[in-house]
């Protein structure tokens, strides 16, 4: 699922907010060397994926913009294999990391050229 909304405060104030929503789930089944002999295992993958992304910009002149924004993420992946018919665990991986990234930005136009100074994490 992809969201997206946009709005404007003013002529020179706007809002974008953007959330993107992934989940997948994978059956895993292939085939590997064990103890020096062909097997099978099996299994399966579960993913889920979170991102908001913020934007707030202010219109300070004809030349000069300031930029707000802020990123979100998480992540959660769960998976494991068993050898096909046993109850022997082959593999097993888990993530559950997030991020968030805030940053400030200043634009300014010139005739010529464009300069942008930003600070964030």
């Amino acid at each position: 699922m992809n969201l997206k909304l946009t709005h404007n405060f003013s002529p020179k104030t706007h809002l974008l907010v953007s959330y993107r929503n992934f989940d997948s789930k994978q059956n895993n089944n292939y085939q590997i060397t064990w103890q020096s002999q062909p097997a099978t295992v099996v299994g399966f993958t579960q993913e889920k994926d979170r991102t908001v992304f913020g934007q707030l910009t202010f219109k300070l002149s004809t030349k000069n913009k300031l930029f707000i924004r802020t990123f979100y993420d998480r992540y959660i992946n769960s998976s494991f294999v068993n050898i096909e018919n046993t109850d022997i665990r082959f593999d097993e991986t888990s993530f559950n990391q997030s991020i968030v990234k805030p940053e400030i930005q200043i634009e300014n136009l010139q005739k010529n050229s464009r300069c942008i100074v930003g600070a964030g994490t």
